[in-house]
């Protein structure tokens, strides 16, 4: 779990948590044209699964797996699949 999560405790990732809920994002979803997985938990009360469900259709090269019995931390049980995603992308770019 820390691992995961822990750069993203400090103030810096929690200042801009909740920046991103009342400003301009500073760029446009639409824009992101590099593979991007979104994972989000189906029973998340902190941020509804709806949010990641807009955010993956305005990124094109977005894929998004809801872990429908997860909330919002509990989903973090799957961070190893996350990587293997990221490293399959990472195979393919480079042609491995």
């Amino acid at each position: 779990f820390e691992s995961v999560v822990g750069p993203a405790l400090g103030a810096s990732g929690a200042v801009d948590d909740e920046l991103a809920y009342v400003a301009e994002w500073g760029f446009d979803p639409a824009d992101v044209v590099a593979p991007v997985l979104l994972v989000h938990g189906g029973r998340d009360r902190v941020v509804p699964v709806g949010h990641a469900r807009w955010l993956a259709r305005r990124c094109a090269g977005a894929e998004l797996w809801v872990a429908e019995e997860e909330g919002h931390l509990s989903v973090l049980a799957g961070a190893a699949s996350w990587v293997e995603w990221v490293r399959a992308r990472w195979d393919e770019a480079v042609g491995r």
